[in-house]
């Protein structure tokens, strides 16, 4: 696999489980960004569920691709979700949406870059 993929799954890997953890123990600053959405209680642990569950498959999918393909997958699906969250929901500038819309980015190369193997599952 190419190196730039690889670096790309450990970088993700790593910050998604970051992201996911906040979440999942509710740190402030989350705890209010989702406030803001208006999402209720229950959306905030369930996505940091999600973000845990695909940091943790790329971090694995360093050694098995097929499995980095489908938590990038999951990843991509949840930074498009984040991004329209930003742009649609919120109206929010073009600023405040590009850090999900780069994650969303990452996160599809890799999937890409993992279709193959990941098909290869089904």
């Amino acid at each position: 696999m190419d190196i730039f993929v690889v670096i790309l799954e450990a970088i993700l890997g790593l910050a998604f489980l970051g992201a996911g953890f906040s979440k999942l123990f509710g740190s402030k600053t989350t705890v209010e960004d989702f406030r803001r959405y208006s999402f209720p209680n229950w959306f905030l642990p369930f996505t940091g569920f999600v973000e845990s569950i695909g940091a943790v498959a790329l971090i694995i999918g360093l050694w098995l691709d097929s499995l980095s393909g489908l938590g990038a997958l999951l990843l991509a699906i949840t930074m498009f979700f984040a991004v329209l969250t930003h742009i649609v929901r919120m109206k929010d500038p073009v600023s405040k949406a590009l850090p999900a819309f780069i994650l969303f980015v990452f996160a599809l190369i890799v999937t890409i870059a993992n279709w193959s193997e990941m098909m290869e599952l089904f």
